[in-house]
């Protein structure tokens, strides 16, 4: 079960996301990097059993993360594929027209999704009949809805970000991902990840089991856009 955090600043134009990936120890994956895909570059982590990512960026700073929901359906095509596709799209307008049409079907488990850049951010899940604009502030995402609290994390963890800000959200967020993984009684943290984007660049860090969570990572910004 994973859990995201989402501060969406429009006086600074800059987007910060954090994100624990929270899955079996077993379940190996290959910690953030950078790849072609479909004739786009991109910057994320691979689950190596499925192919897809949880989380990831492009060239044309769209961004796209995932997070399982609660769901009976059996999972038919892979929800970490769904972001990649996001991912290798040009535009937002063609990111909304994938989903359209890639979601009629019903094909994929429960999930939920957030994707979007500077100047657009839209959040769905399985059920929804279209997807939904988040303006600025903050926004938290488990395995339910969106700033759901109802959810115990969800409620726990928008308690820990009052006064969060995009000056602020980088510190606060490592030690609220910490926290936040202890307090899950589902699945152990494999992944942390916290990045900022803005007009100018982007910054990730991230930390992982792959090294023991030894020390946060910095991936070099200016590969994603030479």
């Amino acid at each position: 079960m994973c859990i995201s955090a989402i501060f969406i600043k429009s006086l600074d134009d800059s987007i910060s996301i954090a994100f624990n990936r929270e899955e079996l120890v077993s379940r190996s994956f290959k910690d953030p990097g950078f790849f072609t895909y479909k004739d786009t570059k991109i910057i994320a982590g691979v689950d190596n059993l499925k192919g897809g990512t949880w989380l990831g960026l492009n060239e044309n700073k769209i961004f796209c993360l995932v997070t399982n929901r609660k769901s009976n359906k059996s999972k038919i095509h892979s929800r970490g594929k769904l972001v990649l596709e996001i991912l290798a799209k040009k535009n937002i307008t063609s990111c909304l027209s994938f989903l359209k049409e890639e979601t009629k079907e019903n094909v994929y488990g429960g999930f939920n999704l957030i994707f979007g850049n500077l100047e657009h951010v839209f959040y769905t899940n399985n059920i929804a009949d279209s997807p939904q604009r988040l303006s600025e502030g903050s926004y938290f995402l488990s395995n339910s809805f969106i700033n759901d609290q109802e959810s115990k994390r969800i409620k726990t963890m928008s308690k820990k970000c009052l006064g969060l800000t995009s000056s602020n959200f980088i510190a606060r967020m490592k030690k609220n991902l910490e926290l936040s993984s202890l307090e899950n009684n589902y699945m152990p943290k494999s992944s942390s990840n916290i990045i900022k984007i803005t007009k100018e660049n982007f910054f990730w860090i991230f930390s992982s089991i792959n090294d023991n969570f030894k020390k946060w990572h910095e991936v070099e910004a200016t590969k994603l856009f030479k």
